[in-house]
C-alpha cells in the first residue's frame, strides 16, 4: 500500500519562464459615432478628423464634467482605462487651464494644458504620468498642435492619449472627466475609451495512473506505471515559451527515457482542443539526478528506465492560445517502472 501511494503521488510542479498573459475582459468601450448614452453628460458633437466623440464640455454648455460607473466583477485584478482627451481650442495652463481626471471622488490628476503661442510655448504638450494611490496615470499626445478640429480654427488643437493602471480595483469605478477652464472656445473632448479588465489565468495541473495488466494492477516491483498529466488553462492566451511543468519522482521509480509508444519521445503529446502548444522533442525534455526543484536539468538519461533520473523537465513552445469561453487542455504521457 505504500508503494501504491507513492506512485500514485508523484509530485508536479508548474512554472511560468515568463509572466503569463491574463485574461481580457472588455467592460465598457465606445467611439461615440454612434452617439452617446449612459454618461452624466450625454453631449455628442463630431468633426472630420475625429468622427464622433464624446463632448464638447466647456463653459457656457450643459456641464464642464460628465461621470460613468462601471462594475468590476470580483475575478479582475487590474483594470486599464484608456481614450484620447481632445484638447480644444485656446487653453491657457498658465492661467489655471486644466483637466482633471477622479476615480470613486478621488483626483487622479488635473493637468494645465497651453494652446499654440501661450506662454512663449510652441503648444506642443509633452507626455507626463505619475501615480495616485493605486492608479498609475499616464498623459500622452498622440498629435502634435498642427491640426484643427473644427471648431474655431483661428487656434491649433492637439489630442493626447490618457492611459489609467488601477490595480486591485473596488467592485465599481465611478469615472469623472472635468474641464477646468474659463472661455467660451476652450473645450474638452473625449474619444476612443475602452475599459479592460484583467485576471490571472487559471491554470491548473491534474495527473492520472494506471498499472500494467501484467501484474494485475499491483504496486509490485517490476511493474509498469503509466500516467497522464493533463493542463488546462481558462482565460486568455498565455504566454509563448513560460509554460514549464517539473516532476519529482519517488526513490522507487525509475522513469522510461527511450521512445515511448513510438512517439520518438519519452513523453507523449497530445492535444485535442488546438491549444497552440508543441512537444515534445528532445529540446525540450530535460533531466535531473537532484530532487533539487532548481536541479541541474543537464542529465543525459540511458534511454531505457533510468533510475538516475530524479526529476523530469517539460517545456512546451507556443502560446497557449484559448479565451474567457474556451478551455484548453493538453496531456502529456509518461512511463515509470517500480524498482
Amino acid at each position: 500500500m505504500k508503494l501504491r501511494l507513492l506512485v500514485v503521488a508523484i509530485l508536479l510542479q508548474l512554472l511560468f519562464a515568463a509572466a503569463p498573459a491574463r485574461a481580457q475582459l472588455v467592460i465598457y468601450q465606445d467611439d461615440f459615432n454612434a452617439g452617446v448614452s449612459g454618461w452624466s453628460s450625454n453631449t455628442n458633437e463630431s468633426n472630420p478628423i475625429t468622427g464622433g466623440f464624446l463632448g464638447r464640455f466647456r463653459p457656457g454648455s450643459p456641464s464642464l464634467s460628465t461621470s460613468r460607473t462601471f462594475g468590476v466583477p470580483p475575478s479582475i485584478e487590474t483594470v486599464v482605462i484608456e481614450f484620447d482627451f481632445l484638447e480644444i481650442d485656446s487653453w491657457d495652463g498658465d492661467q489655471g487651464d486644466e483637466f482633471a481626471v477622479n476615480i470613486n471622488g478621488t483626483q487622479i490628476f488635473s493637468l494645465p494644458f497651453l494652446h499654440e503661442g501661450r506662454a512663449g510655448t510652441d503648444g506642443n504638450d509633452a507626455a507626463r504620468s505619475g501615480t495616485t494611490g493605486n492608479v498609475n496615470w499616464f498623459v500622452n499626445p498622440t498629435t502634435d498642435n498642427t491640426i484643427v478640429l473644427g471648431f474655431t480654427s483661428r487656434w491649433n488643437d492637439q489630442i493626447h492619449r490618457v492611459r489609467l493602471q488601477i490595480i486591485s480595483p473596488p467592485p465599481s469605478l465611478a469615472l469623472t472627466l472635468i474641464a477646468d477652464i474659463d472661455q467660451s472656445d476652450e473645450a474638452v473632448g473625449v474619444d476612443n475609451i475602452s475599459v479592460i479588465g484583467y485576471a490571472a489565468p487559471v491554470v491548473t495541473l491534474a495527473k492520472t495512473s494506471s498499472i500494467s495488466a501484467a501484474t494485475n494492477g499491483f504496486p509490485i516491483p517490476g511493474a509498469e506505471v503509466s500516467y497522464v498529466v493533463t493542463l488546462t488553462s481558462n482565460g486568455e492566451q498565455l504566454d509563448d515559451g513560460s509554460i514549464i511543468i517539473t516532476d519529482l519522482l519517488p526513490a522507487e521509480t525509475s522513469l522510461f527515457t527511450g521512445d515511448l509508444g513510438g512517439s520518438g519521445s519519452p513523453v507523449i503529446f497530445r492535444d485535442t482542443s488546438s491549444s497552440g502548444l508543441t512537444c515534445c522533442t528532445s529540446g525540450q525534455i530535460s533531466y535531473s539526478t537532484s530532487t533539487s526543484p532548481a536541479g541541474p536539468f543537464n542529465y543525459s538519461p540511458n534511454g531505457a528506465f533510468d533510475p538516475n533520473v530524479r526529476q523530469i523537465r517539460i517545456a512546451p513552445s507556443g502560446a497557449m492560445r484559448n479565451s474567457s469561453a474556451i478551455t484548453s487542455e493538453v496531456e502529456f504521457e509518461m512511463l515509470t517502472r517500480i524498482e
